[in-house]
């Protein structure tokens, strides 16, 4: 039997089977940045100097005491990376909270001092901390994040039918009027606040949309890229194909070659004969032949992993780290500026994100009580956020033009180096899952 075809076979079972999807991811704004985005919003609206002053929103299930888990309002806002939903964090348990709690306001130092020269500072938080702390959740919600992009552009790239239709405004649109809904209804200071944790956890996907590389659908650039990658049944072209082949080839060298070939199929196979299996074996992954069958063992399971967790992420991670930032203005009046992305935040803007959490809170507090139209909330607040100048997205076009075609040079070399940088999870996802193992 052909060795390669045997691992293949060990990494996917014998049955060849399309698997439901499942996902990774990671912040992108990092956690510190969003909860300084929820910081001295008072400074921008003086109608909620009061209420602002020393809040302490509680969620989550309480302890053996009956106590609740406090945070202030830009601490949760950042909870948006860390949960699928406002309701899953409300149903965690306090001592996953409070464990939350201290490594967000870690990250929230060392951003502090970064960004605004504030405070002791400190190391940022880890991808491994965070993984432990949520029990595997953080990296599981990882190529579930299309809610964190923006709506879909047919003048950057068509809109594909079919796929994903979240973005991070319809996100804070459904939590800014549920707490809009429930203020209105509110009858004590505790229904308020309610009210307000629920908007800020919102707010994440409203300061998501202040980073750079945030300004496209990421489902519609995945797609694009997948159509090319993939047949209808979603097996690999032959495109696809010389793709995964040059990217193991290009890849297999330093430390990704060096913790792969450490490692070994759970699965043994070996020569069948008479319904027998003779001299059974575990493979190991100790070339870049292997690690080819490794990536299409992947795929095999997951059509999308390249094309989700692959190309846009290149694409993102392009827009975020663009020479000077990217030109936008906004519609609320502010000078045009150059937007950055995560783990760049600058303060011009900081400054903006938080006049938008702080209109977004006012909504909340103020004007849920003084309007008859709801709906008409859902707009101050984005009025903030920023929109790319033509020059801005003519930018943004060239990119996904460029990095949504599997046969463009430029996205293998990103795409190598991506993998490069980031091969540890991948690793650790197959070990797992029970795929691969450390060589005995």
């Amino acid at each position: 039997m052909n060795r390669l075809l045997e691992l293949e076979r060990s990494l996917t079972g014998r049955k060849r089977r399309r698997a439901q999807p499942r996902r990774y991811s990671r912040p992108f704004y990092a956690t510190g940045e969003h909860v300084l985005a929820g910081e001295d919003l008072a400074a921008h609206e003086q109608a909620i100097k009061v209420l602002m002053t020393d809040l302490v929103l509680e969620v989550g299930a309480p302890d053996a005491r009956g106590k609740y888990v406090g945070f202030s309002y830009g601490e949760l806002v950042a909870m948006g990376d860390l949960f699928d939903s406002f309701d899953e964090m409300d149903r965690a348990s306090a001592d996953e909270l409070m464990r939350l709690r201290t490594l967000i306001r870690k990250d929230r130092d060392h951003y502090a001092k970064a960004i605004l020269g504030t405070g002791a500072g400190g190391p940022d938080v880890g991808d491994s901390d965070w993984q432990k702390t949520t029990s595997g959740r953080y990296v599981k919600l990882a190529f579930d994040n299309f809610a964190h992009f923006a709506p879909t552009d047919p003048t950057l790239t068509a809109t594909v039918k079919g796929a994903d239709p979240r973005d991070h405004r319809m996100m804070w649109e459904q939590y800014h009027l549920r707490a809009v809904k429930l203020a209105k209804a509110a009858t004590n200071s505790r229904d308020l606040q309610r009210a307000l944790a629920i908007n800020a956890f919102g707010d994440h996907f409203l300061t998501d949309a202040f980073a750079a590389g945030h300004l496209f659908n990421k489902a519609d650039v995945s797609e694009r890229f997948n159509a090319k990658f993939m047949n209808a049944k979603g097996e690999l072209s032959a495109l696809g194909a010389s793709f995964l082949k040059t990217l193991a080839q290009r890849s297999w060298f330093g430390p990704l070659k060096e913790a792969f070939s450490k490692h070994e199929t759970v699965a043994k196979e070996g020569l069948h004969l008479w319904g027998w299996i003779v001299f059974a074996h575990h493979h190991n992954i100790d070339s870049a032949g292997d690690f080819e069958q490794f990536l299409r063992a992947i795929h095999e399971a997951e059509p999308k992993f390249v094309g989700d967790g692959l190309v846009a992420r290149v694409v993102h991670d392009k827009l975020n780290h663009y020479p000077g930032g990217l030109p936008v203005s906004n519609a609320a009046g502010d000078k045009p500026w150059n937007l950055t992305g995560d783990d760049t935040l600058n303060r011009e803007t900081l400054t903006i994100m938080r006049k938008a959490v702080a209109r977004s809170v006012y909504d909340v507090a103020v004007e849920a009580q003084q309007v008859s139209n709801l709906d008409a909330l859902r707009q101050y607040a984005w009025f903030y956020t920023p929109r790319p100048t033509a020059a801005g997205k003519a930018l943004i076009k060239n990119l996904i033009d460029t990095y949504s075609d599997p046969a463009n040079p430029l996205l293998m070399n990103d795409a190598v180096a991506l993998l490069q940088k980031k091969y540890p999870v991948i690793l650790q996802e197959a070990v797992d899952r029970g795929k691969l193992q450390l060589d005995d």
